[in-house]
C-alpha cells in the first residue's frame, strides 16, 4: 500500500510564489512593489534566520549554566 507524505514544503511554496509573483509584475498584471513580490521568501528566511537565533542563544545560555 502506498503512503502519502502530507507534510508542507515551505520552502517550495515560497519559491513558487516568488517566481509566480515575478512572472506577474513582469507581464504587468500587477503593479505591486518588488518588496511584496520577494515576501514570500522574505518571510520564510526571515523566520528562519530568528528561529536560529532563538536556538543559539538558548543553546549559549544552557552552555553558560551548565554544571
Amino acid at each position: 500500500m502506498t503512503k502519502y507524505n502530507m507534510s508542507l514544503d515551505f520552502n517550495g511554496l515560497a519559491a513558487f510564489l516568488t517566481a509566480l509573483f515575478a512572472v506577474l509584475k513582469l507581464l504587468g498584471v500587477v503593479s505591486w512593489s518588488w518588496w511584496v513580490v520577494f515576501s514570500p521568501l522574505i518571510l520564510v528566511y526571515g523566520l528562519s534566520a530568528v528561529i536560529l537565533l532563538i536556538a543559539t542563544i538558548w543553546f549559549l545560555i544552557y552552555l553558560t549554566f551548565k554544571k
